[in-house]
């Protein structure tokens, strides 16, 4: 039954990522085509800046002594020259919590006041409690809850909208966000915080 749920909950979004052009997000630059298919991103000179970001599976974590929790993987492809894997084609994976999204959500929302910051999915009592009823079950090859499917192609259209906006795609917040290690991030989080308190 979860598996038909989940289906019709991933049949009702669509998984292509969306790459775009800096200069009015047009569709060429310097009489170059940005590409609409990761399979045909290449991260030349004459290529235009394009940012490319998917949500592309969730897995679950188990640690010893906490609580459990889920990690959304991001596949993130750049040709932009402040990424330090802006040169390669293959571009890298990173994994974030939902509560990181929900960070970097608030973050530009503070720091970019006129920009429109799309809201992340809301917390449904019914889908918290089918989550921790998930996480404490012993059978590992149970499918994520409907809740999680959810957020998973929600935050992915989250990050291409923010991949999308001219005054937002190249904010340093959403470059860290991708790029930082766990620690690092976790680090600069609250530091950030810290100092939005003092504001």
């Amino acid at each position: 039954m979860d598996g038909q749920v989940n289906a019709a909950v991933e049949s009702s979004f669509t998984e292509e990522s969306i790459v775009l052009s800096t200069p009015a997000d047009s569709e060429h630059c310097n009489n170059t085509t940005v590409a609409t298919n990761p399979d045909a991103f290449s991260a030349t000179p004459d290529n235009c800046d394009t940012l490319s970001v998917k949500v592309e599976e969730v897995y679950h974590v188990r640690e010893g002594g906490g609580l459990d929790y889920w990690v959304y993987q991001i596949h993130v492809l750049t040709s932009m020259a402040s990424y330090a894997t802006s040169s390669t084609n293959a571009g890298f994976h990173t994994g974030r919590r939902y509560r990181e999204f929900v960070w970097l959500r608030d973050a530009l929302h503070a720091d970019c006041p006129g920009a429109i910051v799309p809201p992340l999915p809301g917390l449904a009592l019914e889908g918290c409690l089918e989550k921790l009823d998930s996480l404490r079950a012993a059978d590992e090859t149970r499918p994520p809850p409907t809740l999680v499917v959810y957020r998973k192609f929600a935050l992915h259209r989250f990050l291409n909208f923010i991949a999308m906006a001219p005054q937002l795609r190249k904010h340093h917040l959403l470059q860290t966000f991708l790029e930082s290690g766990p620690e690092e991030l976790a680090s600069f989080m609250a530091m950030w915080d810290a100092a939005a308190r003092r504001r």
